[in-house]
């Protein structure tokens, strides 16, 4: 088959290589790789940032007419909006609804639905400045959480503890009013928390793992990941049950979802929910700890076939699987001279894979957004705090040099 592909998920890429798909390329050129060029694309097309939903279109229809496509498959929900008024210019089907993905891109109208079909009563606001915050906040003697309504990679989320000043919290960590608002504030969520890695066919919901999470405590953004979590039976029933409420409520049909869940006192509450896999390499640690190929399944799926029989019922665990984070941070803006211990990091016991996220001349200031984390280490174990452990060993192994000046790089 002919595929027309929007977006950065690379996994999902091969996957269609691997399938023996001719695959063409539709791409934000400030996010394409120098890998990108050798990777056996039919065609790759770059666009301008502010390119539109209608560019994308008017250039998918010229290339239809000459040689159509097949299909058309997204898995990053940040262009899921280009693949669909694509695919309605084709006239090819496309998994996920605009609606559905309207509601799971914005957060308030996320918890707006979530109210209102009485699924979550999770507090919350929208919010555009600093007064308004303080009036949500002293409606309740709790902690609250600030994040960009249409935030990504844990970037300008802020935690305000009881009565703590909002604009101070956000000066101390780096934080300017445009970094945060619009914003929505909710009440804070104690307790432990997971993702659900789930796909769905027509309506049905199959949940394949529950991920456990590391967290910066203050700045929110994610350090690690482990399959599966540790969760009793009956814990693991109400998360599931649960998020296929949420995603039945949002109007998820088909596709995969990545759903971000608090474990409260009062059971499973939301923080959010996405129309595409998780990130950071999580479908690895699905693939080693569940033995399931999310990226095959995905993509099948988008090319028509029916795929729900190959998940089971029950979650599937095989063994299990994690991923640590290295995220140096400099107070002033360094630059990355070498990064040693790469293949001791990779010789350890369970260490799978070894990736070093910036490269040499890279700045390494403030950890403030995901993207700031500068390697990873994948690992496999005998028990949950096994894989985790592996992962961290080989993450210790890891040094990061740098030094303050271009110019002392260029000479190293």
């Amino acid at each position: 088959m002919r595929v027309l592909i929007i977006g950065t998920v690379r996994a999902a890429h091969r996957a269609l290589i691997e399938l023996g798909h001719e695959v063409v390329l539709f791409i934000n050129k400030k996010v394409v790789l120098p890998t990108d060029l050798d990777f056996p694309y039919k065609q790759i097309h770059m666009f301008e940032e502010f390119a539109t939903e209608q560019d994308y279109a008017d250039l998918a229809t010229v290339l239809h007419a000459n040689q159509p496509f097949d299909a058309v498959s997204c898995l990053n929900d940040n262009c899921q909006k280009q693949a669909i008024t694509v695919s309605q210019a084709l006239g090819l089907s496309f998994p996920i609804s605009l609606d559905s993905l309207e509601l799971t891109v914005s957060k308030d109208r996320t918890r707006h639905q979530l109210t209102a079909s009485g699924t979550d009563d999770t507090r919350f606001a929208l919010v555009s400045n600093i007064d308004a915050v303080l009036d949500f906040c002293a409606q309740a003697s709790t902690a609250h959480i600030l994040k960009p309504v249409n935030g990504t990679g844990s970037k300008g989320i802020v935690k305000l503890e009881t009565g703590e000043n909002a604009l101070s919290k956000m000066s101390s960590l780096g934080l300017t009013a445009e970094d945060v608002f619009p914003a929505i504030i909710e009440e804070y969520l104690e307790g432990p928390e997971y993702s659900v890695e789930a796909l769905s066919e027509n309506g049905e919901h199959r949940v394949i793992a529950i991920t456990h999470k590391i967290k910066d405590p203050t700045t929110f953004i994610e350090l690690g990941h482990a399959i599966p979590a540790e969760l009793s039976g009956v814990e693991e029933q109400l998360i599931v049950g649960y998020v296929k409420e949420v995603l039945d409520s949002v109007g998820v049909i088909d596709g995969p979802s990545h759903s971000e869940v608090i474990f409260t006192v009062n059971g499973p509450r939301l923080i959010e929910t996405h129309t595409r896999p998780g990130g950071d390499n999580i479908w690895d640690l699905m693939k080693i700890a569940t033995g399931i190929d999310l990226m095959n399944l995905s993509v099948r799926q988008m090319l028509g076939e029916s795929i729900l029989n190959e998940i089971p019922t029950d979650l599937p665990k095989k063994s299990f699987a994690a991923i640590r984070y290295a995220a140096p941070s400099f107070g002033d803006r360094a630059k990355l001279t070498r990064v040693d211990g790469v293949a001791e990091a990779r010789s350890k016991t369970g260490v799978v894979d070894v990736n070093i996220l910036k490269k040499v001349g890279a700045e390494l200031g403030p950890v403030l957004h995901s993207f700031d984390r500068a390697a990873f280490v994948i690992s496999a174990g005998e028990s949950l705090n096994d894989a985790l452990s592996n992962a961290a060993t080989g993450l210790a192994q890891l040094q990061f040099h740098t030094c303050l000046s271009l110019k002392e790089v260029q000479s190293s």
